[in-house]
């Protein structure tokens, strides 16, 4: 508490300083990177799919993994203070992981997707170090994430088949934070190198499901377990009473930005 304090007073010091010559601007950023995401719940279900279940197929092949993952996205600044812009941004978070194999006279095509829209608000706070062309900087802030997860299962044995599609979608809050570098090319441009965190899940995820024949299903994300033990993770009946299942984006990500500052 005593340092929270101190760091309080330095902060307001240094703001009361800084304020009587501080000039208004605004400016934009786009920027693009990779993020590693946890997402526990699925890939602890394709570990067991890989480690146990195939292999008891004959099968060799493997489902990838939902780990690293691009993001893109802008970002409107705006700044009353030299050294702290604010900024509100959205993007997106891609993801996909897929398996395609073929058992005896039957197969199995999945895919899953995951969708991520994030509506974000964040403080850059820079020191202010005259001459240089490389400064340091460091932001945190939080936002919303609109998320939609699909799901696309179909499974064929000789001239049979069933399966479905599914589309589930959640939003839940999340914050974030790094630090970062700015290289100035111009005047006004320069170019942002960053290391941020995320913490973020998701849960409550509910949608619709429909076979092959057309009928529809209310479904949510649900992750348990069978009565093999083995992990379940995706869309399940409303009827069924299962442990909820999460989209989990906590882990952390490396960005790219061209930076232009009015």
């Amino acid at each position: 508490m005593k340092s929270f304090v101190v760091s309080m007073v330095l902060v307001v010091s240094i703001l009361t300083f800084v304020v009587g010559t501080a000039s208004a601007g605004f400016g934009v950023r786009v920027l693009a990177g990779i993020d590693y995401i946890r997402y526990s719940d699925f890939n602890d279900y394709v570990s067991n799919l890989n480690e146990n279940v195939l292999p008891s197929w004959n099968v060799s092949d493997e489902m990838g993994k939902i780990h690293f993952v691009p993001e893109i996205g802008g970002e409107v600044l705006f700044s009353v203070i030299p050294m702290i812009n604010f900024g509100v941004g959205a993007g997106m978070i891609m993801g996909k992981s897929n398996l395609n194999i073929s058992v005896g006279d039957g197969g199995l095509d999945y895919e899953h997707k995951i969708r991520v829209y994030p509506v974000t608000g964040t403080i850059y706070v820079k020191p202010s170090i005259p001459f240089l062309f490389v400064k340091p900087y460091a932001f945190a802030g939080g936002g919303i994430y609109f998320s939609k997860l699909s799901f696309t299962e179909r499974v064929t044995s000789g001239s049979n088949e069933d399966g479905y599609t599914s589309d589930l979608t959640k939003s839940g809050y999340g914050v974030h934070g790094g630090i970062g570098v700015e290289f100035a090319v111009a005047p006004k441009v320069s170019i942002n190198v960053e290391a941020r965190g995320r913490i973020a899940s998701i849960k409550g995820f509910t949608g619709t499901a429909t076979s092959l024949d057309g009928e529809e299903m209310d479904v949510y994300l649900a992750n348990y377990k069978d009565s093999y033990g083995n992990p379940i993770y995706g869309p399940e009946s409303v009827d069924e009473v299962h442990p909820e299942g999460a989209l989990d984006l906590s882990g952390y990500g490396f960005m790219v930005a061209l930076k232009i500052f009015l």
